[in-house]
């Protein structure tokens, strides 16, 4: 786990946790709707798909989010369906342990994206950094893509009208 500084007190909009999920890592980033800034909280362990439940909720009261997105895979090939289940069991168990909604957004790709991200990024980092870096970045873009999906829509409605 990693930066866990609380940010101003002065809200504005809805403060937003993404997770990337995985068998033996979880990114989680944090997110506002009304600016759509995002950025990397940390990420903390699981094993076999069990997170570190004490490490999410430490990140949870810290940061109070008051929604949270997951990334979901798309692909139904049976490679991904035991992965899939795992991602909407951890979706359950989210909501179950801190009473708030829960969304779900195609994580497609959202790793290639973070690899190409840290491999651009202005400070060289090493391939084995990236790697260690990946996750966290994945759940910002997760997060990211959802802002901008809910933007997007919004922008939408109130041209329709």
């Amino acid at each position: 786990m990693s930066d866990s500084s609380r940010p101003s007190t002065e809200r504005t909009g809805k403060t937003i946790f993404g997770f990337d999920f995985g068998k033996s890592r979880i990114g989680i980033a944090v997110g506002q709707s009304m600016t759509g800034s995002v950025k990397s909280v940390g990420k903390v362990s699981a094993k076999n798909f069990q997170p570190d439940w004490p490490g999410i909720d430490r990140l949870v009261e810290i940061w109070e989010p008051e929604e949270m997105v997951v990334g979901v895979p798309s692909q139904p090939e049976q490679s991904t369906a035991t992965i899939n289940n795992e991602v909407r069991n951890f979706a359950r168990q989210l909501n179950e342990r801190f009473n708030l909604s829960v969304q779900f957004i195609n994580e497609e790709l959202s790793t290639q994206e973070a690899m190409h991200r840290l491999a651009s990024s202005e400070t060289p980092i090493s391939a084995q950094k990236r790697k260690l870096k990946r996750d966290r970045a994945a759940a910002e873009v997760i997060l990211e893509t959802w802002l901008n999906f809910q933007t997007h829509n919004a922008n939408f409605e109130k041209g329709s009208k």
